[in-house]
């Protein structure tokens, strides 16, 4: 029978210094608001004819909506200019789905053949496909280039010097945005697929899901389907664990040290180079220093003890800071916090 003391040294052993061993995760935690974005770019295609008329919607078709259209139907016409139908039909439809995307799908076809001038990519491939060898891939690319033709080479070079950057533009305007991340992901997504299988792509409405696929028997994909393009939700989004909010202000910090030691230089005049400014967006700059910062030393003090944490901010800090982070949490933990729970009381 174990008697207090075992149980004592058990726990000594299972928890030094009453904290419990660090172990690092065996799965991948998926949190809700990650599963609604992925979920509001994977929704259900729906059968009635709707507008889907909302606030954010309409912003989308005024900041981005009009002229990306209008950009992708003058890239339509130009490849149609040099014989290339087939990819004119994809801009256009691009180019309605860009207008308003919001009710619409994008599918692509899930059987590939040889007759597609697409690339099929490592994460689409069957396990049939897998067993490739790379000397194959390799002249299988060069044959697919060649196979292009110059309405094929005309459009890539169409995609990766105007409508790629543009669509990657607003997936990161988007994305900074917080409240419309769906919208970042859609537009990285639709890089993506136009680059590497533009021919299988098709831009429908939803309603007319049902009349067309009833009459064909071809397999077929849905990648896309969205009706909103903001959700105030989306500030709790998390990208491998880390707040959105601090993953943005990130290049705030090097862009506020390029402006102290490069623009200040050249630009002394300037509103952006102003003392004021710079002091300003110093302050905000810390912000996802301190959390990452913050966030290392706790890593390194729950998988050793907090004795190395500390030895720690002592080696590599200065010992003025350590002293006065010392004191200043005494005296907050034993002066300020009471005194301020009493006056709280008195008060009510």
């Amino acid at each position: 029978m174990a008697t207090l003391k075992d149980r004592q040294e058990a726990m000594n052993k299972v928890h030094p210094f009453g904290l419990p061993l660090w172990k690092p995760a065996l799965y991948k935690k998926s949190r809700s608001i990650v599963r609604k974005a992925n979920n509001a770019l994977h929704s259900s295609p729906s059968s009635t004819p709707e507008l889907f008329l909302n606030p954010g919607n309409v912003l989308w078709l005024l900041l981005f909506g009009w002229w990306l259209s209008l950009v992708t139907l003058l890239l339509s016409i130009i490849t149609f200019i040099f014989n290339g139908r087939p990819y004119s039909l994809l801009l256009k439809e691009l180019s309605l789905y860009l207008l308003w995307p919001f009710g619409k799908y994008v599918e692509r076809q899930a059987e590939i053949t040889s007759t597609q001038l697409d690339h099929v990519s490592s994460e689409e491939m069957t396990g049939l496909l897998s067993f490739t060898k790379k000397e194959q891939r390799q002249s299988n690319n060069l044959k697919n280039i060649y196979d292009l033709g110059l309405r094929g080479c005309v459009y890539y070079a169409l995609f990766l010097l105007v409508l790629a950057p543009l669509l990657s533009l607003v997936s990161i305007i988007c994305w900074m945005a917080v409240v419309s991340v769906p919208m970042a992901k859609l537009n990285y997504i639709l890089v993506c697929h136009l680059y590497q299988n533009p021919l299988s792509l098709r831009f429908k409405s939803a309603h007319s899901r049902l009349s067309e696929h009833s009459h064909t028997t071809e397999p077929y994909i849905i990648l896309l389907c969205n009706y909103q393009a903001i959700g105030f939700q989306y500030y709790k989004y998390t990208l491998d664990g880390i707040n959105i909010m601090f993953i943005n202000l990130i290049p705030l910090v090097f862009f506020v040290i390029l402006d102290d030691y490069v623009l200040k230089h050249h630009f002394k005049e300037s509103f952006i180079t102003a003392s004021v400014t710079i002091f300003s967006l110093s302050l905000v700059s810390v912000i996802p220093l301190s959390y990452f910062i913050g966030m290392s030393v706790s890593s390194i003090s729950a998988q050793s003890s907090m004795g190395v944490g500390a030895v720690i901010n002592a080696t590599f800090g200065k010992g003025v800071l350590v002293e006065g982070a010392l004191i200043g949490s005494l005296l907050a933990g034993v002066l300020l916090m009471p005194g301020f729970s009493m006056i709280s009381g008195g008060v009510k």
